[in-house]
Formats: structure tokens, C-alpha cells, sequence
């Protein structure tokens, strides 16, 4: 549907009881093809099943930006395959913990590009599109300490391991090198 230059979509994603959280897989699909302006979720219920319905007004990706006709998946290194990995595990974990869909944490796209530049600090992860002020107050540090080896995401780890257990073999020691950094962003 478009308005007026202005795109919608309508998507309605059904609540999978055995994962716990709604299937946003043509949701995630839908926003790497498409910048989206803004959403609105209704929740509902029928027939004893949940289901999302999301309203999304949206403006087509061009090929170089991203779209659909973009080439592949840009070529990570192993490292950068383990680091996409690592925060994909920490963005699932922050999404069932806050009740979200994944994407609203950090879309694939996001994850990419953070791995893919290097993001060491909190200014360069601010160069991240669409990862803003709000969502570098809220994710900024655990996204940096994920990407620097100090913090593991805890889906698939032992219950009951303390979490100092769990980063003791890959926490850097004082004044290492290529840690995360944590200053304050200016103006952003």
C-alpha cells in the first residue's frame, strides 16, 4: 500500500510457544530490504493462538544501500564470523529478557556492520545506521564488552555458573589493548 509517497506494510507474526517469542523471521527479512520510517504493533488473540500485527511505514532500500539487488553477504573473516555469531546469541538473550523481537534490539544488517567496522568504542558504534543515542545507552557497553571477548552470552552456558566464571578465561587484563572504550559521545 502506498500513501501519499509513503509505503506501508502490514505483517502479523504468530507467537511460537515451543521457542517462547514470535516468529520475526519475515519481519527481520523485510526490514534488511527496506528502511523503515516507523512501526506500530497491535497484539491479539484468535482462536487461542497470539499473534502480532505490525504496521510499518517504510522507504525501499536503493542497491547501494543495501537493497535487494545489493550483492551477498559481505566476506567476514573467521574472527568477524565468531564475533556476528557471539553478538547474535547476545541480542536473543536481551530480546527474551526485555520481551522484544530481536530486530528491535539490533537488526542482522546492524550486527554486520558493527563487526565489520571494528566498532571499539561507543563512537564507532554510534556510525552504526540506525543505532542511536537511545540504543547506544541501553546496548553500547554490553555490545562493545561481547565484541572485545569479555562478555559471553549466556544462552547455551550452565546455569548456576557465576558470571565471572563464565568471562574469567577471556577477561583482558587492566590496560590491555583493543578493549572497549566507553566515552562520552559528543552531540550524538
Amino acid at each position: 500500500m502506498t500513501t501519499r509517497g509513503q509505503h506501508i506494510r502490514l505483517l502479523t507474526l504468530r507467537f511460537d510457544s515451543q521457542m517462547g517469542e514470535y516468529d520475526d523471521r519475515e519481519l527481520a527479512s523485510f526490514s534488511l530490504r527496506h528502511r523503515v520510517t516507523s512501526s506500530q504493533f497491535n497484539f491479539f488473540e484468535e482462536a487461542g493462538r497470539h499473534y502480532c500485527s505490525v504496521a510499518l511505514s517504510y522507504e525501499p532500500l536503493a542497491p547501494s544501500d543495501g537493497g535487494p539487488d545489493a550483492s551477498d553477504k559481505p566476506v567476514m573473516s573467521p574472527e568477524q564470523e565468531r564475533q556476528y555469531e557471539l553478538l547474535g546469541q547476545w541480542r536473543l538473550e536481551v530480546s527474551r529478557r526485555k520481551g522484544l523481537p530481536a530486530y528491535m534490539v539490533a537488526t542482522n544488517a546492524q550486527l554486520s556492520e558493527m563487526v565489520l567496522s571494528g566498532a571499539k568504542s561507543l563512537q564507532g558504534l554510534s556510525k552504526v545506521r540506525g543505532f542511536g543515542r537511545s540504543k547506544l545507552d541501553s546496548y553500547g557497553k554490553q555490545i562493545l564488552e561481547v565484541m572485545a571477548g569479555i562478555r559471553q552470552p549466556e544462552v547455551g552456558k550452565p546455569k548456576g555458573a557465576s558470571h565471572s566464571e563464565k568471562t574469567k578465561a577471556t577477561h583482558p587484563t587492566q590496560g590491555e589493548e583493543n578493549g572497549p572504550t566507553t566515552e562520552p559521545l559528543p552531540g550524538v
